[in-house]
């Protein structure tokens, strides 16, 4: 079966396009803006070693699956995490993005027209995730604690295959193949707050969180804690752990996911 491709929930995806466009030029010439008076830019690629728990329903198959961290690397295909922020005095603005491209050939569970079964292996999935947050925020609290709040959008877009094959044979699992696919997107609107606080000379412990919610999207939320190391005056090394929380759905498709590990990153600042 083949889902039609989700319609863009018109304002929220306008704006979250204009706000993409105006990132991704900031990201094509930072080292020209850097010279900017006052700007001061960060540029941090990450891993995010997340465990990934899904619950997936593309028209009549629905899947629970749950891959550790270590399922995960040897089913990622490609992937790419950074973040980009800039701050002028109290304001910044960010972009944080995502990209995954998973293939899985296990889930805990599938249901669907031929019944429901346990059996490993049944299902073949392969997903590619793009999660795009630009954020505009401001410097609340400027003492030894340092407190940002700030607004956002997260933009999400998931493309959904499934490759079902049930081999047993009986009057509940007849076998045979079932295929699902769904091409979704979605925007939510987020708010949230940001702190780093000194601990020892060069070291800090920083703290995130937000939540959102927007058409067709239920809620969405994270939280992100972490030590940092500024070893230099224009480096620093992150380790933390991150929480991230989606639930959306629409017409036949729902994805409900949560990923949840550890995260390290290098940060340059020019």
């Amino acid at each position: 079966m083949r889902l039609k491709k989700s319609r863009k929930p018109a304002l929220l995806n306008q704006t979250a396009t204009r706000l993409l466009s105006a990132a991704a030029l900031c990201v094509a010439s930072p080292l020209g803006l850097a010279s900017s008076d006052g700007w001061t830019w960060n540029l941090t690629p990450y891993l995010f070693a997340a465990d990934l728990g899904a619950d997936i329903k593309i028209g009549e198959v629905s899947i629970d699956t749950d891959i550790s961290f270590d399922e995960l690397l040897e089913n990622l295909d490609s992937g790419a995490m950074g973040m980009l922020s800039a701050r002028n005095d109290r304001w910044v603005i960010a972009l944080d993005a995502t990209y995954m491209k998973l293939s899985d050939k296990e889930s805990s569970s599938v249901s669907g027209p031929f019944g429901r079964t346990t059996l490993d292996g049944a299902v073949e999935s392969t997903s590619r995730l793009w999660i795009y947050q630009p954020m505009v925020g401001y410097l609340l609290i400027d003492d030894a604690l340092k407190l940002d709040v700030y607004g956002s959008l997260r933009y999400t877009r998931l493309r959904s295959n499934l490759e079902v094959t049930i081999t047993t044979s009986g009057a509940v699992f007849a076998g045979g193949e079932r295929q699902a696919r769904a091409d979704a997107e979605w925007t939510d609107l987020v708010v949230g707050t940001h702190f780093r606080l000194p601990l020892l000379e060069r070291w800090y412990f920083e703290g995130l969180a937000d939540i959102g919610t927007g058409n067709d999207s239920d809620l969405s939320y994270q939280v992100l804690a972490a030590l940092q190391w500024q070893f230099s005056d224009a480096m620093s090394v992150n380790v933390g752990y991150r929480y991230l929380y989606q639930d959306f759905e629409k017409d036949s498709f729902r994805w409900e996911a949560t990923y949840s590990g550890l995260l390290a990153g290098l940060s340059f600042r020019f």
